[in-house]
């Protein structure tokens, strides 16, 4: 059986079933390797899973990583196959395998990339070109990355959409009736799930929150779930007068976080959102989000405006505020035709682990198995 080295920063949890799937394929022998933490992030813990520590330091404002072993254990595995994450000289022993493995010794190298230029300037961009061309092919997440690469020179033959995943406990109409009659009584309920940072631009939230009960008569709350710098957003709450109106819950997980997302009617992620969407997709929730496409992530692809959520002017309170009164009417009069919506984008996209993995074994075993 042909050996496949899949190479990640780190093995994130939310990945679990998708792991899973590769250590289950049938055509191929994967392994699977990655770092012990990377950005605070720790990696799933399995005997199936090779995890190292990472060398880093800061050169120009610029912090690099080498993952230690990761070469030797590559040549170790006489690999057929290596796909590694996409293009990002900040990870180098991703450049030093693609050059060594790819470049000297012409083993077949796939790349997993979001596909997007990023902010490296015109010298990022050549150098990005060079290395997606050289490659064997390259795993993009969305339709849009494929057209990315396919303007830098990359043949469309060599680039297979794959999309991406949570865990299967993770889909809320996997797991749970969210089809359930919306009540014009109960306060509407709003909710943001993520680690809180600056980027996530809560502050827009909760002055849109404050406009909400100036201006409306209707009732709302808003749930933040999450870690992260929590207190300067509990004091603007609290001067805004809205603390009554939303509760800062605290970092909640698997079935405690499940409740919230039941309850809740709308999602609201103020900053650039990626699987978090999927995430509020899976339990129906529309999800109102920044309209700067530039700090968005790929799962930007599933939004469709007016049908399963909208654009708001970034950091527009007030234009935030304009889009939930128009979605919370959408919702009170069309709640689970709007649901079917959510869940269909995820469906047709094929924003589940066992489509993810398929569309990359398939498109492995048609170039290097199937005649």
């Amino acid at each position: 059986m042909k050996k496949v080295v899949l190479i990640e920063p780190v093995l994130a949890h939310y990945r679990h079933d998708l792991y899973q799937a590769y250590m289950n394929c049938e055509d191929f022998n994967f392994e699977i390797i990655a770092g012990k933490k990377f950005k605070g992030i720790k990696s799933l813990t399995d005997d199936h899973y090779h995890t190292f520590n990472y060398l880093t330091f800061k050169f120009f404002n610029h912090r690099f990583y080498y993952l230690i072993g990761s070469v030797r254990f590559v040549f170790s595995c006489k690999p057929f196959i290596i796909i590694s994450t996409g293009v990002d000289f900040h990870l180098m022993h991703t450049i030093f395998l693609f050059i060594l493995f790819r470049l000297l010794l012409r083993k077949k190298f796939y790349w997993w990339s979001h596909g997007t230029f990023g902010n490296q300037g015109k010298p990022g961009i050549l150098c990005r070109k060079i290395l997606y061309r050289a490659a064997s092919g390259v795993f993009a997440y969305t339709r849009e990355g494929k057209e990315n690469l396919v303007s830098l020179g990359v043949r469309e033959e060599n680039i297979q959409v794959v999309g991406n995943a949570l865990n299967h406990k993770d889909y809320g109409y996997l797991n749970h009736d969210i089809y359930t009659k919306v009540s014009k009584q109960k306060a509407f309920k709003i909710l943001f799930s993520g680690r809180i940072t600056e980027h996530r631009k809560l502050d827009i939230l909760i002055n849109a929150v404050s406009i909400l009960k100036r201006k409306s008569s209707f009732q709302y709350a808003c749930y933040i779930i999450g870690d992260g710098d929590i207190e300067p957003l509990k004091k603007m709450a609290e001067e805004l007068e809205v603390n009554d109106l939303i509760e800062f819950t605290g970092p909640k997980y698997g079935e405690e976080v499940y409740k919230y997302f039941l309850d809740s009617d709308l999602f609201v992620h103020p900053g650039g959102t990626g699987l978090a969407m999927v995430h509020a997709f899976s339990f129906g929730l529309p999800v109102i989000t920044t309209d700067d496409f530039f700090i968005q992530m790929p799962e930007i692809e599933l939004l469709v405006p007016g049908e399963t959520g909208d654009l708001f002017k970034d950091d527009s309170p007030e234009d935030l505020t304009q889009k939930i009164l128009v979605w919370k009417d959408k919702i009170l009069k069309s709640g689970n035709d709007i649901k079917r919506k959510c869940v269909n984008r995820i469906e047709e996209l094929g924003y589940l682990p066992e489509k993810v993995s398929g569309a990359v074994i398939d498109f492995l075993k048609e170039r290097h198995i199937i005649s």
